[in-house]
């Protein structure tokens, strides 16, 4: 994952680097880098289905 206010774009070097070895999955999380929002209203729900769960 990458840090608020970059995207999967962070990644290109080390990938390059570590290729020989190792394969990679890269995305963005949705609405933030390269990625699109999607079709609104977002809810919670959503993404996470069954609300949010509280800590034990």
């Amino acid at each position: 994952m990458n840090s608020l206010a970059t995207d999967l774009r962070i990644w290109n070097e080390v990938e390059h680097l570590l290729a020989a070895d190792n394969g990679f999955v890269s995305c963005d999380k949705r609405g933030h880098g390269l990625s699109e929002l999607g079709k609104a209203p977002h809810a919670i729900e959503t993404h996470a289905p069954g609300g949010p769960r509280q800590a034990k």
